[in-house]
């Protein structure tokens, strides 16, 4: 059946024998091909709904750069509501600024239609990636959550309702994989009191029962969103007259039932999250985005406790011999002693100090024979943030300003490879053996998210029956430094002897060193003061912060900073790339929570 690609078409479909459209007139032989319309060419239809018809083209007078028009459908004809309701609402569009929204180039009316040029989007979107991939696992469950509800929020913010969330409205951008949330033809402004034509838009298997009545609110979209995630997660989609998670005459849910026959586990908190998120009751279902965010980010967020003893300065610790060695023995509390050296060396990279050590740690085991060493961190007070002298210095770095710590338990080494793969099952890693899958087992493990970070200690947590979280800024700085306040916890400077980074570059008088271009095993260098390895050089490692500019408003605790609006989070310590003033103890560096690279890494903590 002949397609004709004209926007402005009112029945594009034809009759296979036509040779003219019968609903423009347009010759078939070529506007099934392409078609010129306004100063757009149109190159193909992307879709047709209920709601309207996509169209990819090119703007001619822009270089052929490519778009998307989308025609909203009305069956009212001309009618001076229906247009002020249009022009309203594209408006609101137009006015929308986020990185993970199409942006809205231009609206009009033609003919009685209406029509948006946005933003084209290069990508696929998750109903084909389900398609091709199969369902999706928790780590992308949560990806998806990370990703949507801040853009659901901001647009909630702007008093508008999408009104049509579901796998084909979600794109994986080719570009950077962020999920960006398309299809806004369908969003309805949510002030105003004149009933809107618009009112019955919705995508049965994915609305809210006050959706389908014709009263959609806010949590209308969280509703969809929650949906959304469990017909992924399950691989169930709403297909004919059978679904098999939902009961319409009971209007219940039972894809927790399903995933348990399938002997598919997920993390029980989340599974609290997705389950007030399709409450099929407003009263007890999330009124609003920022709830499930928030609710999202305590599963991640340290509990701490309040301190009953007077905090102490930890003891001034400096380091060791010029070969690591550790010897475990049994401490009086039933956890295991670690021995080894500290050194401190001046600015010319000498060494001038080494000094015996000891720690305590736990072994955590993770099956298989692999395990997880935590090193115990003593509570204590010191001073976050670098003195204005200090050479590298930014000002994120500042104002300086004392932290009480409480104690806490953290990796004794970032998380490896072989670790990653036992929790999660597969290895993202770059620096890993191309013929051999094993040869970067004790390397640590890169090319992770702040996302899939969460979904590792969650993973874990819910294996090991232990909170297990990335560290705050203020724990990470406090154990990188282990008592010290020069830049590095090794003194003055570093040299590629004693970490991993970029030596041919240089930081005080040291001579340059090694520039070796790949991660290294985790231990391979001497420790901190407290029995850490690796906190400086090697992989830049995550924590729980999202990114502020500065200290300035920070509470003098060890709390992670997290601002829900934020897509930025804070990353410490240098890799196996950076030069050495990146390297130090109170450098900061930012990167976008869904963003990997192989630069990037992390260790975990367990709090007390």
């Amino acid at each position: 059946m002949p397609f004709c690609l004209n926007p402005a078409c009112p029945k594009p479909d034809n009759p296979d024998k036509n040779k003219f459209c019968h609903g423009c007139g347009s010759k078939l032989i070529e506007s099934t091909h392409s078609y010129n319309f306004e100063h757009y060419h149109i190159i193909k239809l992307l879709g047709e709904g209920g709601f309207g018809r996509t169209y990819l083209a090119e703007d001619v007078d822009l270089f052929n750069q490519k778009i998307v028009i989308k025609k909203l459908l009305s069956n009212e004809g001309y009618n001076p509501k229906v247009l002020e309701l249009f022009q309203r609402e594209a408006q609101q569009l137009y006015n929308l600024n986020h990185d993970q929204i199409p942006k809205i180039y231009r609206y009009f009316s033609k003919n009685n239609s209406f029509f948006l040029i946005q933003e084209f989007i290069d990508g696929e979107n998750l109903l084909t990636e389900f398609e091709r991939k199969g369902r999706f696992n928790e780590t992308k469950i949560r990806e998806i959550l990370h990703n949507l509800l801040p853009v659901l929020e901001y647009i909630q913010s702007k008093d508008l309702l999408h009104r049509d969330i579901k796998p084909e409205n979600i794109m994986r951008r080719r570009s950077d994989n962020k999920l960006i949330l398309i299809d806004f033809g369908a969003v309805r402004v949510t002030s105003g009191k004149d009933p809107s034509v618009l009112t019955s838009i919705y995508s049965p298997g994915y609305a809210s029962r006050e959706q389908i009545n014709g009263r959609a609110v806010k949590a209308s979209d969280v509703y969809s969103l929650g949906v959304t995630c469990i017909r992924l997660l399950t691989g169930c989609l709403p297909t004919g007259t059978t679904d098999l998670i939902y009961d319409d005459y009971e209007n219940k849910w039972s894809w927790k039932e399903y995933l348990k026959k399938q002997k598919i586990t997920v993390e029980p908190k989340l599974a609290q999250v997705l389950d007030k998120m399709i409450e099929d009751a407003l009263k007890r279902r999330y009124k609003e985005a920022k709830e499930v965010r928030q609710d999202l980010l305590s599963l991640t967020q340290p509990t701490v406790k309040p301190s009953v003893i007077p905090v102490q300065p930890p003891p001034t610790v400096i380091v060791t011999s010029p070969s690591p060695t550790t010897v475990n023995q049994t401490s009086t509390f039933g956890r295991d002693v670690l021995n080894f050296k500290a050194i401190t060396v001046n600015s010319f990279g000498k060494v001038i100090k080494q000094e015996p050590k000891t720690a305590r740690y736990q072994t955590l085991d993770l099956g298989n024979s692999i395990t997880l060493d935590l090193v115990y961190i003593p509570w204590g007070r010191f001073m976050m943030g670098s003195p204005d002298s200090e050479k590298g210095r930014d000002d994120s770095e500042g104002p300086r300003h004392w932290v009480d710590v409480l104690p806490f338990w953290m990796g004794k080494y970032p998380i490896t490879q072989l670790q990653w793969r036992t929790i999660m099952g597969n290895n993202p890693s770059r620096f890993k053996g191309l013929f051999n899958k094993t040869k970067g087992d004790n390397r640590p493990v890169e090319n992770v998210s702040y996302y899939d970070c969460l979904a590792f200690c969650a993973t874990l947590s819910q294996k090991l029956g232990k909170k297990i979280t990335l560290p705050s800024e203020a724990q990470w700085e406090y154990a990188c430094r282990g008592g010290t306040t020069t830049p590095f916890y090794c003194g003055e400077t570093i040299t590629t002897e004693l970490a991993n980074y970029n030596g041919y570059n240089i930081y005080a008088n040291e001579p340059k060193g090694v520039y070796k271009q790949e991660t290294t095993e985790v231990g391979s260098f001497y420790p901190n003061p407290l029995g850490l390895y690796d906190m400086l050089g090697n992989v830049w490692e995550w924590c729980l912060d999202s990114w502020h500019d500065d200290y300035l408003g920070a509470t003098g605790d060890d709390k992670p900073r997290i601002d829900p609006q934020d897509d930025y989070y804070v990353l410490r310590g240098g890799s196996c790339f950076s030069a050495p003033n990146n390297c130090r103890c109170a450098k900061r560096y930012k990167s976008a929570a869904n963003a990997s690279n192989s630069r990037g890494g992390f260790r975990v903590v367990l709090n007390i």
